[in-house]
């Protein structure tokens, strides 16, 4: 199991200081990547993004991406399968991209890099595995945006 450690940090990007995230360099560049890839190729600003560290394997949890017409469509079972498609058409063309930033924050050579959406959540995961760990332990960073 993957638990948030206690962190001291100050507020700098309109995170809940009551939310407690661990300290790690790794996660907090993963964190910044990510948030960076949305706002410049996807037209994005997530509200949350949660960065999950187990081994040679990265989890990333992106909150907070819909717009107020996507969520209207993603109530209905042929809009949320109308959004994955898209969302897939999208990540073809960009998982080069994103694989590479990745390969660049972590120092380790990317095997794959799998992207799913879960529109009634309102949330992308992006799952990516790597060519050897990225840390002894499994680490957690989840940091919060106000919309």
């Amino acid at each position: 199991m993957v638990t948030p450690f206690p962190s001291n940090r100050s507020n700098p990007h309109g995170q809940d200081p009551a939310h407690h995230v661990p300290e790690g360099a790794l996660a907090d560049e993963v964190r910044r990547l990510i948030f960076g890839f949305e706002e410049k190729y996807l037209s994005r600003r997530p509200r949350r993004i949660g960065v999950y560290l187990l081994g040679d394997v990265l989890v990333v949890r992106v909150h907070g991406i819909l717009s107020p017409a996507e969520r209207q469509l993603a109530s209905s079972p042929d809009g949320r399968m109308l959004m994955r498609q898209l969302l897939l058409k999208e990540m073809e063309e960009l998982r080069d991209v994103l694989s590479f930033e990745l390969q660049s924050v972590a120092g380790v050579a990317v095997l794959g890099v799998t992207v799913d959406l879960d529109p009634e959540n309102d949330e992308r995961i992006v799952v990516c595995r790597f060519d050897a760990p990225l840390a002894a332990e499994a680490s957690y960073r989840d940091e919060r945006r106000d919309a």
